[in-house]
């Protein structure tokens, strides 16, 4: 008798600090973000990405051999936005997509970095931001590697 998959809760999380932004970065990194999945609205101040979000707090499943982690669709909205700067990013390529490496707090603003040498920078009046999960989670045997490039390079030069 197989044992019945578990999912885990969809995440609700509203940042309204430096410290609410660590939390919210780590539960963001890895994500898979579409460039045509960001949207800056001017009117209402609002910056606003759709993710494909690797679920950090979800143990994986061990239902084989393998061990099975957790994915979802995830929106994530930073208010107060008066600017936002852009670097490195192809918004005419409408299949580029981008691994978001990290979510920090500078002086100037909440920066965004991801792969490929591509960022952004928001300019805020105060910190705001809320991530919701928008569907079921599901499986995947892919867990993000920080170390595949060093890992590549060993095995080629010893």
């Amino acid at each position: 008798m197989s044992q019945a998959l578990t999912q885990p809760a969809p995440l609700r999380l509203r940042a309204a600090d430096t410290h609410d932004l660590l939390v919210l970065g780590s539960c963001i990194q890895d994500s898979l973000v579409p460039v045509v999945g960001m949207d800056f609205n001017l009117a209402d101040h609002a910056f606003t990405l759709l993710l494909n979000r690797f679920m950090w707090e979800a143990d994986p499943e061990e239902s084989s051999d393998t061990p099975h982690y957790y994915r979802t669709h995830s929106g994530l909205r930073f208010s107060h936005v008066q600017k936002v700067h852009y670097q490195n990013m192809d918004f005419k390529n409408a299949t580029l997509t981008l691994n978001l490496l990290a979510l920090k707090r500078e002086a100037d603003g909440i920066h965004l970095l991801f792969s490929q040498g591509a960022a952004l920078r928001l300019d805020i009046t105060q910190i705001e931001a809320h991530l919701f999960d928008l569907e079921d989670p599901w499986l995947t045997p892919s867990l993000p590697d920080h170390f595949l490039k060093e890992k590549i390079q060993e095995s080629v030069h010893p």
